[in-house]
This record gives C-alpha cells, structure tokens and sequence, in this order.
C-alpha cells in the first residue's frame, strides 16, 4: 500500500509539472503573435499598410522611377514623343524659319512672265508685270536676281537650251533698258526641264514657255 500511495504523489505531480509546461509555452506563442512589425516562425514578413509604401499610394516602379496612381513615371526624366518635343499650351511648336539665300520668287514679289510659241520677244502683258519687278529691284538695293529662261518640250534639247537663254536674255535686256543695274542680273537657261505643268498639251506648254526670277541676297 505504502508503495502504490508513492506512485500516485509521483504521477500527480508529473501531471502538474506536465500541464505548467503547457500554459508557459502557450503564453510565449500568443505574446510573440501579439508583437508589431515581428513575424511568425517560419511565415512571411508583416505586409505594409493598404496603399502603398509612402504616404500618396505610391509602389516603386522598375528602373528607379515612382509610379502614381495616373501611370505617370515621376523620379526621374520625362516621357517624350519621337523628335524630342511636346506641344502643348505651354510649350508651343517651334516656328519653322525660312531658308537663306536663294528663294524662288514665284510667289514673292518678282512674277513670271510668258512667252508666245517659239518667240522670245517681251509681249505686252510681259511688259507690265516686269515693270514692276523694275520697281521691286530698284526699291532693293541689297537685292540680286538670276533670270531663268524656260521652253515647253517641243523641238530638241540644245534648241530649247538656246532659245530658254534668249528669253532670259531678252528679260535681262529689257529691265537694263529701265535703268536696272545690269551687275544684279544673271541669267541661266533650263530649256525644257522643271516644267510648271508636265501635260503634253496646249495649256501646259503656254505654262511653261516662260522665264522666272530667283531672288538672291548680295
């Protein structure tokens, strides 16, 4: 009897020791779950808050940049489109500036004149219009020209060469006659290259029978 009452204490107090283990150990698990910032054995690190990791919601983008909720990179250069420019109200396109030299004075101040069939005297409408170009030169002194004498494509090319310089020559002859310098006048002939008009017809041909002026600044 005295030896079953022995066991008995022993396994008692191996129950107790056995159920105070159980408690410690209980109490450690919920108080590291408890701990800010500290994760659990063996699992992932805390996740940040909702939002993001800086105040603004803002993640890191991959190459150093910050993407922000428009998609728009910031932290670094901005995105341009091809060329290197941005229009917009506050970065205007750049004015397109105007070559030097020689400009084709079609369209300016200096007209064309024309010619009949295979003649290279100066008509009457030619007459008018080169007065004014006298006029235009003479206002100008800074001013030189290259008269260009042209052809229609009829006949042969060394003709037409030739007859393309006896019409820039009988322009050339005719504003020295209204006293313009002749040292601001040359002249060239193209025969029947750079047509105005490349039809082969009457209407095209008058078109092209004509001589121009290219204002040269001296």
């Amino acid at each position: 009897m005295k030896h079953k009452r022995i066991f008995r204490v022993f396994l008692i107090g191996l129950s107790l020791c056995a159920l105070l283990m159980a408690c410690s150990s209980g109490q450690q698990t919920v108080t590291s779950q408890n701990e800010p910032g500290k994760a659990p054995a063996g699992g992932e690190p805390p996740k940040p808050p909702a939002g993001g990791t800086e105040a603004g919601g803002s993640t890191p983008a991959q190459g150093g940049q910050t993407t922000q909720s428009g998609g728009a990179p910031t932290g670094g250069a901005p995105a341009n489109p091809p060329g290197g420019h941005t229009a917009g109200p506050n970065n205007p396109e750049p004015p397109v500036v105007a070559p030097t030299g020689t400009a084709n004075a079609v369209d300016g101040a200096l007209k064309r004149v024309h010619f009949d069939y295979d003649k290279s005297n100066i008509t009457p409408e030619a007459a008018d219009i080169l007065k004014k170009n006298r006029d235009y030169i003479t206002a100008n002194p800074a001013v030189k020209v290259l008269i260009e004498g042209y052809c229609d494509e009829r006949g042969t090319i060394e003709y037409n060469l030739a007859l393309g310089e006896r019409r820039a020559n009988a322009v050339r002859r005719f504003l020295e006659d209204l006293r313009v310098d002749p040292k601001r006048m040359d002249t060239i002939s193209y025969g029947e290259e750079r047509p105005v008009d490349p039809a082969s017809t009457e209407e095209a041909w008058a078109k092209n029978r004509r001589a121009e002026f290219k204002e040269i600044q001296k």
